[in-house]
Formats: C-alpha cells, sequence, structure tokens
C-alpha cells in the first residue's frame, strides 16, 4: 500500500482536462484491474478503479493527507489520459497488449511533464514501477517503433528482451472489458456504433480540456496542444495525438439552440473566473476522486415543462445542446408539470427522460419553483423551458432569467421575461 507522508503536497487545483474526464464519466466501478482505465460501455462511459488506485488512503479527517492522496489520484488519472489522447487504443492494432502498454507508458511518462512521476511511483509501489526509455534502452521515439524494438529484443536469442522489467499500468483492452459487461453485446453492430460516438465525445471533451490547460501553462512544463489533424503517410512524432483522425464536426444546432448557448456563455463571462470541478452530488463512490470543491459550478439551472402539451423533441435538442460544451453538461435539469422534480444532470439523459415520465399533467410553473427552489444554485442562471401555459402564472423574476419558449404553431425562442409575456399576449416578440 502507498504510504502518504507529510510532505508539502501540490495543492494545484484539478487539470481542465482530468476535470473534463470525470465530468464525462457515467459510472465509477471497482474492478480487478492493476491501476485504473476508462472504457465506453453501453453507450456509458465508465471509469474503472483498480488495486493502486484503491490502496490510495482516503484520509478525510487530515486536510494535509487528503491533499496529497487527492494529487496522487489525479497523477493516475492524468495518466489514464495520456493514453486516451494518444489514441493509443486504436493505435494498438493486433499488437500484443502488454508490450504496447509498456512502450504506450514509456511515451506518456516521456512527454507529459505535466505528470508528477514521483506521485505515479509512490501509487504503482514496487510491484509494478514505471515504464521509461531508458529502462528499456531505448531512445525516446513513437511507441510503434518501441515496439518493433522491444520485439527484437524478445527474440534476442542472449535473451536480453525485457522480460521481468516494469509492467505498465496494465490497462485492458476495450474488447475484454467489453465481453466482462455483456458479451451478446461486445459485437453487436448498433452496440459498437453507440460506444464509438459517445468515445468520440469523451475524447473531444477531454482534449478541449487539454488544450485549456495548455494555454494556462507556463513555459517549459511540456504541456502542448493536442494536433487533431489527420496522420500524413507516415507517424511523426511520440504522442500529441499521432495517428488521431480528426473529431466528427459539431452538429448542426436550429437558431434558438444556439442563441441560448450564446446567452449561457455570456453570463458565464460575468461571473468571476470559475474554479471548475465535477459535481459530487451526481457520483458513485465520490470520495474516490479527486477535488473537493464545487465554488459556483458551471452551466446553468434547467427547469422544463413537462406537461402534456409540451414537445418533447425540442427538449431533446436541448440536451443535446448543453452537451456540446462540458461545462454546461453538468447543469442541474428540474422537471415540472404541477409539481416538480429533480435535479439531475444534463449528461445524464436517460435519468432527465425518466423524470418526465412522472410528469404529463397541467402546469403550474410558480408553485413548482418554490418546490425546488431550496436545491438550485443560487449562483447560476435559471432557463425555463415552457410554452408558458400556467395555471398559475411565473414566479418572480431573478436577474439572468432566460425563456425558451416553445408552442405548437409559433417559432420556437430564446427570449427574457418582457418578450415571453410579450409573446402569451399574441404580440410580435423578436426571435434571435
Amino acid at each position: 500500500m502507498p504510504k502518504l507522508t507529510d510532505r508539502t503536497p501540490r495543492l494545484n487545483p484539478l487539470s481542465n482536462a482530468t476535470i473534463s474526464l470525470l465530468e464525462q464519466v457515467d459510472r465509477v466501478e471497482v474492478h480487478p484491474i492493476p491501476t485504473c482505465a476508462t472504457a465506453v460501455v453501453e453507450g456509458k462511459v465508465v471509469l474503472m478503479l483498480g488495486a493502486a488506485y484503491m490502496a490510495i488512503p482516503v484520509v478525510e479527517d487530515d486536510e494535509s493527507l487528503l491533499a496529497q492522496g487527492d494529487w496522487i489520484r489525479e497523477n493516475l488519472l492524468r495518466h489514464e489520459l495520456g493514453h486516451l489522447i494518444a489514441n493509443h487504443h486504436d493505435r494498438r492494432q493486433d499488437r500484443d497488449q502488454r508490450l504496447w502498454n509498456q512502450v504506450c507508458d514509456c511515451a506518456i511518462h516521456a512527454k507529459n511533464n505535466s505528470i508528477d512521476l514521483d506521485a505515479l511511483a509512490t501509487a504503482l509501489d514496487s510491484d509494478l514501477g514505471l515504464c521509461r526509455y531508458e529502462v528499456f534502452g531505448l531512445d525516446e521515439q513513437p511507441p510503434e517503433s518501441a515496439y518493433d524494438a522491444l520485439v527484437e529484443q524478445q527474440d534476442d536469442p542472449q535473451g536480453n528482451g525485457p522480460e521481468g522489467l516494469p509492467g505498465g499500468c496494465g490497462r485492458p483492452t476495450q474488447a475484454e472489458i467489453s465481453e466482462s459487461y455483456e458479451p451478446s453485446l461486445a459485437k453487436d453492430p448498433v452496440s459498437q456504433a453507440r460506444n464509438a460516438a459517445r468515445a468520440t465525445e469523451l475524447e473531444k471533451a477531454i482534449i478541449d480540456g487539454w488544450n485549456e490547460d495548455a494555454k494556462e501553462a507556463t513555459e517549459g512544463t511540456g504541456l502542448e496542444p493536442v494536433d487533431t489533424s489527420p496522420p500524413g503517410p507516415a507517424t511523426a512524432g511520440t504522442e500529441a495525438g499521432a495517428g488521431r483522425t480528426q473529431p466528427d464536426a459539431k452538429p448542426v444546432l436550429p437558431p434558438w439552440a444556439n442563441a441560448l448557448l450564446e446567452e449561457l456563455e455570456d453570463a458565464r463571462t460575468v461571473r468571476t473566473k470559475r474554479s471548475r470541478s465535477w459535481l459530487r452530488e451526481h457520483r458513485e463512490l465520490p470520495e474516490l476522486l479527486p477535488g473537493r470543491a464545487l465554488a459556483y459550478g458551471p452551466g446553468c439551472t434547467l427547469i422544463v415543462d413537462a406537461s402534456g402539451s409540451m414537445n418533447h423533441s425540442l427538449l431533446n435538442t436541448l440536451l443535446g445542446a448543453l452537451n456540446l460544451v462540458p461545462d454546461f453538461a453538468a447543469s442541474d435539469v428540474f422537471v415540472h408539470d404541477t409539481n416538480g422534480h429533480g435535479p439531475w444532470p444534463a449528461y445524464d439523459i436517460d435519468a432527465v427522460r425518466a423524470g418526465i415520465e412522472l410528469c404529463g399533467g397541467g402546469t403550474y410553473i410558480t408553485r413548482s419553483w418554490h418546490q425546488i427552489a431550496p436545491k438550485v444554485n443560487a449562483h447560476l442562471p435559471r432557463v425555463f423551458f415552457t410554452d408558458g401555459c400556467s395555471g398559475d402564472g411565473l414566479p418572480a423574476e431573478l436577474p439572468g432569467d432566460i425563456f425558451v419558449h416553445t408552442e405548437y404553431g409559433y417559432p420556437t425562442a430564446v427570449c427574457d421575461r418582457a418578450r415571453l409575456e410579450r409573446r402569451l399576449k399574441g404580440q410580435e416578440a423578436r426571435v434571435y
């Protein structure tokens, strides 16, 4: 078990890349693997915590040791980010998993100077150790050529191969993970397509977070933006997304959805620079993940009119738009008809849909607001998704309120309160 000491831990806040990963995670589970790994299973991102990760003590009554434990946990997660950003899964092809994992670990440790290798060594203890190019007698190079060199060493008749040297993080393959969950779905084309789409979403969010860190980093930290351009005829460079294909283009949104994202972005810029964090109350095993501060949280409070008269297909568009922006994907969603329910995070679309199933009657927006108000983060803007047909009117106005007004026969529009009231009176309101 790694031991925490009273040395001064690095109390940096979580990196944007780490937070982007944690925001995207749908489930956290403990697995019999050496360290940690992420996988997309049945369309959900699963963070798998293994033996080395679970061995890090959680010392809730000692802030210094808790912070140091969090620092070690984050460095294990940043190692996993290195695999995701460099597209190691797709680049493996038919290579031996153990050997490929070793050379990929070497590449991560050589290029990613933002990882505290001492913290990793503490977590991995002496059983696994750290894979470094110099340990294998190799110069820094792409994993593909390093793999070929190690294969030649294994074939060395003098027995000078890499057997017995550090074994890497022991990351399982995606196929092994899928088989362990639901073997019948592992090769189903529909499931594979859904998993691929979710994996692309995860990669984009992580790369966006990484590039944010690169912008904020001081010179000499080793943090460079990820190049997502398609690879050339030959693989160049050690990492930085080598071999990665261009992520899917952002889907085309209707004007009202783009207008809402612009409104929320404007609202965010007038607040003080955010201290990004994942939302602990929406997580399994929250004490095992690094980061404690919630600050004001990201996004908005979405209050959805789920009465029988609403067009629910537009709600799917709204949730999809929020999920395009990692910060907004963690927004709290409440639903109501004559009573309020929730919250659920916007990224958990299945949970939001289950909440909508609780509704379907008339509409009392004010009463529903009073029921959910104690659960609402007062620092975030309220977004009302409604047709405005409320039996008890609208609740008292708060600064920054945004209304998405949708009604059959009328164009959906993003409005302030005055414009919504004009629309409800049958007068023309600006649609933008």
